[in-house]
């Protein structure tokens, strides 16, 4: 009984074995042809954001510390931050981001200093953002 059941098994796997091979898979003349990898999708370039805000106009009053808050930020680069047209005396300060200025008596007067803050990224030189402060200082009668 044994043996019978061992030859219908060894025969029924002789017999798949067979049925399933209906071609050579090893070509005769023992090239290979390489198939191309699929295609890699670019990864997309990560979003660029940039934000500045600053006040559109300040009074400063001669002799006394004036402050203008400068907010900004951005994604995906270094900000790079600049001015044009400080007054004489003013300067950025990036630990608290505002610009600091004392204006002297000779700076007194009803015209106004007209600041450009400009934002870019460290990579990015072709977007920038640019705001225009109006400064304004005023006399302080004693």
């Amino acid at each position: 009984m044994k043996r019978l059941m061992l030859g219908c098994v060894l025969g029924l796997s002789v017999l798949m074995a067979v049925a399933g091979c209906d071609s050579n898979p090893y070509p005769k003349d023992a090239t290979i042809t390489p198939q191309a990898p699929p295609p890699v999708e670019p990864k997309p370039e990560p979003t660029k954001t940039y934000e500045l805000s600053v006040p559109s106009t300040v009074t400063c009053n001669e002799g006394i510390l004036c402050t203008v808050p400068v907010a900004f930020a951005m994604t995906g680069d270094l900000p790079v931050i600049s001015f044009e047209n400080l007054p004489a005396g003013a300067a950025f300060d990036p630990a608290s981001n505002q610009i600091r200025w004392v204006p002297a008596h000779e700076q007194v007067s009803d015209q106004l200093y007209v600041v450009f803050v400009n934002l870019r990224g460290n990579e990015d030189t072709d977007i920038h953002l640019q705001r225009a402060i109006g400064m304004m200082v005023k006399a302080v009668v004693p």
